[in-house]
């Protein structure tokens, strides 16, 4: 690991975030709190802000605000909320949320303020690194109007997703460098007009020193009743896109041709939990189906230790095609079986065949098919999970990722 103190000693980082763990514990928070983490055992002098008003502005409801939180080696600063843009990002917000962004990047000595999407967050950043006389880098970890567009699908013929649209190009166009979350999205972006020269795709990576194979938790297999069962798994938030209906009607086509196959789904996601949980009764509410809720962050790695085969089967939407999820990636390193759609950012992930199995999203009778290949073949199983988790070790661990990072800040600070 490159010892970045010894060669930037009088180089800062000012990292800002559109929301982080504890409060928010999301793939989003995962990832920045990785990064940090990494970022400052380099020897980076890091200080890790989120956005004016979070999370005062944010949909994560009531709870006690400090000025900040440490999460093992990683402190997140909360800065103050304004008078104006309370639920409106306008320019009167995001002039005076620049300003102090470049206050605070003076204080804390950076030359780098890295933000992360949306560009909410990275607008304003992008704009206090102008005043400040600093390098700005954003970060594209998703389009979050696409996703909007999946709940409704006439939103992209509307000025808001046009509105946004422009918004993050523009907030591309002002930085002095840009990360990108797949190759897909960095096709996107150059698509858009961005320099390709720009752009270095800053995958989803995993700490592979946490995410290791565990021998299933018996705790709660009793509690589950998953003795003697294969289990498929989903942990995450129930969003539009991920495709559950179609998973759920998979295993219980399953059941009923005979495979011992129970459906573990971990995790929440409001109205979408709803909407599942209706499906599974207006289904039978058959026993094979279980959902578990939302569950401590600190306790995840047992329910993983629980499934055998995590599908990922994300429908065929613009959001899909450009932005992985972090799962797979934690589900590999544990040694899990990964089954997933045939959208772009997750074949950049699974290699059918070799790190796990593709089916062709939005075709529930391929889904079926590939699942009861793997029901019926423990040994392809098997040897899927360790081509798997050998490829994450060797191309997607944290430590060797984050190396990117710093190439870039090196080659801003140096240019």
């Amino acid at each position: 690991m490159s010892d970045w103190s010894a060669q930037h000693n009088d180089a800062g980082v000012l990292m800002l975030l559109s929301s982080s763990l504890p409060l928010t514990p999301s793939g989003y928070g995962v990832r920045s709190h990785a990064i940090a983490s990494h970022l400052l055992r380099h020897g980076v002098r890091l200080k890790v802000c989120t956005r004016p008003g979070y999370p005062l502005t944010s949909w994560t409801g009531p709870q006690e605000v400090r000025l900040s939180d440490t999460v093992e080696n990683v402190t997140y600063h909360r800065l103050p909320l304004y008078p104006v843009g309370m639920g409106e990002f306008g320019e009167e917000y995001r002039q005076q949320a620049s300003s102090l962004i470049a206050t605070v990047a003076g204080r804390c000595r950076a030359s780098i303020i890295h933000a992360a999407s949306d560009m909410e967050n990275g607008l304003p950043a992008m704009l206090a690194a102008k005043k400040a006389g600093v390098k700005g880098i954003y970060e594209y970890r998703g389009m979050w109007h696409y996703s909007a567009a999946v709940r409704n699908t006439w939103f992209p013929w509307t000025e808001p997703f046009r509105r946004r649209q422009r918004l993050e190009v523009q907030t591309g166009q002002l930085a002095d460098a840009v990360f990108a979350i797949s190759e897909a999205l960095k096709a996107e972006l150059v698509a858009e007009g961005l320099p390709e020269n720009k752009i270095t795709v800053l995958p989803n990576a995993v700490d592979v020193e946490r995410f290791t194979p565990l021998p299933p938790d018996q705790e709660l297999l009793e509690k589950y009743g998953l003795q003697d069962r294969v289990v498929v798994g989903f942990i995450g938030s129930f969003t539009a896109y991920e495709g559950l209906d179609s998973l759920m009607d998979a295993v219980l086509e399953l059941n009923w041709r005979g495979f011992p196959v129970s459906l573990l789904m971990v995790g929440d996601g409001a109205d979408n939990l709803k909407r599942m949980k209706a499906l599974h009764q207006a289904r039978g509410s058959h026993p094979s189906v279980i959902f578990t809720g939302r569950v401590p962050f600190e306790d995840v790695k047992r329910y993983y230790s629980l499934i055998d085969i995590m599908p990922f089967p994300r429908v065929p939407a613009k959001v899909c095609r450009c932005v992985p999820p972090l799962k797979p990636l934690e589900a590999m390193a544990m040694g899990k079986t990964v089954l997933a759609s045939n959208v772009a950012a997750l074949t950049e992930i699974v290699r059918d065949g070799e790190t796990g199995l593709v089916f062709e999203s939005g075709n529930l009778p391929d889904l079926v098919e590939k699942l009861e290949t793997l029901l019926a073949r423990p040994d392809l199983r098997q040897r899927l999970a360790d081509r798997g988790r050998a490829w994450v070790l060797a191309q997607r661990d944290w430590h060797k990722v984050s190396e990117r990072i710093l190439r870039v800040y090196e080659g801003l600070l140096e240019g």
